[in-house]
């Protein structure tokens, strides 16, 4: 008599099979992960740039910049006129005032590829001797043509790592900054040197790109000096 068998899989066939598959399927996540990271981080680049140019457009129409969005209480001080402090002087980017496109939250901030919301810093910087002295120079009407050329400066600093205070100037990566935009990364809980970007102070770190777990680093900036964003304002005639 002849005893027939049963085509199938044992039991070490199956778990040999679903380890194949594991291996296969890590060794494709890997790589789309990391594609996908890098597409995120790129798509965050030309958002700066955008961002940047239609700040340096709106100072170049309206002669002021415009204030951040206070997230706290929505509000937003339009076109700053004399006599005006904004509601923040950190806060998030005004989309529809800057005519930007993107997603956006609910109090108008533009958002970032990651969902999250630009962190727009603008320089309360003011001169003592020109101008209003009791008002910042940058976003009050007239206030930069009152001020001057030669004495309208930023108060912000990009600094290679976190700092206590003002940055030292062997770590100092750029002074004179009006204006400041972070874009936050992936990481939800901001590492020891991001931190930085986060405190509401006049100090910002700008690192390479890390993932290293000890101090992970994945924020994005760009920024405009007050040489570059006075060049501006001599091109459109705000300036003397």
């Amino acid at each position: 008599m002849k005893v027939s068998h049963q085509g199938g899989f044992t039991l070490l066939e199956l778990s040999i099979v679903l380890l194949i598959i594991a291996a296969l399927t890590r060794a494709l996540i890997v790589p789309l992960s990391q594609t996908f990271l890098q597409e995120k981080r790129r798509s965050t680049v030309q958002q700066l740039e955008y961002i940047k140019q239609t700040l340096n457009g709106y100072l170049m129409s309206n002669g002021v910049l415009p204030c951040p969005i206070d997230v706290a209480t929505h509000t937003l001080e339009v076109v700053a006129h004399s006599g005006k402090q904004c509601a923040a002087y950190i806060g998030g980017v005004p989309a529809s005032l800057l005519g930007l496109v993107g997603e956006s939250d609910q109090t108008g901030a533009l958002l970032n590829a990651w969902g999250q919301p630009f962190i727009y810093s603008l320089s309360k910087s003011n001169s003592s001797s020109h101008g209003n002295p009791s008002l910042p120079d940058w976003h009050n009407k007239g206030e930069p043509h009152a001020v001057g050329a030669a004495q309208l400066i930023g108060d912000l600093q990009i600094c290679r790592h976190r700092v206590a205070g003002s940055c030292p100037n062997n770590h100092l990566l750029a002074s004179n900054i009006v204006w400041v935009v972070v874009s936050p990364g992936q990481q939800l809980d901001a590492s020891v040197s991001e931190t930085e970007n986060a405190d509401g102070d006049t100090v910002f770190s700008s690192m390479a790109y890390s993932q290293q777990i000890d101090d992970l680093f994945d924020d994005q900036l760009i920024w405009a000096s007050g040489n570059e964003l006075v060049y501006w304002l001599l091109k459109a005639n705000w300036l003397p």
